[in-house]
């Protein structure tokens, strides 16, 4: 009768691993579904500013932000590539220049 009782020895630790294992695992890939990249820049007076943001991945969702500030005369670009046709990818591009300054954003 005692032989049966050792199949029953640890099935509640292993139902708590197995619950702590779907759960990290679920979270890592909720982390890696969303890929966020961002970039800042900073100038004076006579700057030129160049942003290149690149995004190849096959991930499910890309959020790019792009941001630049600059003083007079200065000139500012932004470029944003998405190589991959997402429906859930979103760019974000701002720019703020004083007089005589110059913008383009593509993308």
């Amino acid at each position: 009768m005692e032989d049966y009782k050792w199949i029953f020895d640890g099935i509640g630790t292993e139902v708590i691993f197995f619950i702590l294992t779907l759960l990290l695992g679920g979270g890592g890939f909720w982390a890696f579904k969303k890929r966020k990249k961002s970039q800042r820049q900073t100038a004076g007076n006579n700057a030129e500013q160049i942003q290149i943001s690149k995004d190849s991945t096959e991930k499910k969702e890309s959020v790019v932000t792009q941001t630049q500030k600059a003083g007079n005369n200065s000139t500012q670009v932004q470029v944003t590539s998405n190589d991959s046709n997402r429906s859930k990818s979103r760019v974000n591009q701002s720019q703020e220049a004083g007089d005589d300054s110059n913008q383009m954003q593509i993308g």
